[in-house]
């Protein structure tokens, strides 16, 4: 079963939403959150690189700033709206879903 079947329900703003992970991957899980106009990735680096981010998800929705903290652990998306901001959560779970199948 795929992470985007077994996170199907909705998530509203600010609620946040852990895309569960496999018994056998031992990487942390991912954590998305949209926080106003912001989306906040824990654990971001374990699928993606800052530069994937940024080109694919920042850029295209038309975000303003990548912000990862100084522990590299979180990175902080800025958008111009919460409903771009819940757009990217989206893709990022479309994306997860898409990377375990692989």
């Amino acid at each position: 079963m795929t992470a985007l079947a077994k996170a199907s329900r909705p998530v509203a703003s600010g609620e946040p939403h852990e895309l569960p992970d496999e018994a056998d991957d031992d990487s942390p899980p991912i954590q998305l959150e949209v926080k106003g106009s912001a989306l906040v990735i824990i654990n971001w680096s374990t699928l993606w690189s800052q530069p994937q981010l940024k080109r694919r998800l920042l850029m295209p929705l038309g975000g303003k700033t990548l912000r990862v903290s100084p522990d590299g652990i979180s990175a902080s998306l800025e958008f111009g709206n919460e409903e771009t901001a819940e757009r990217a959560l989206r893709i990022c779970r479309l994306a997860e879903a898409q990377a375990e199948k692989e």
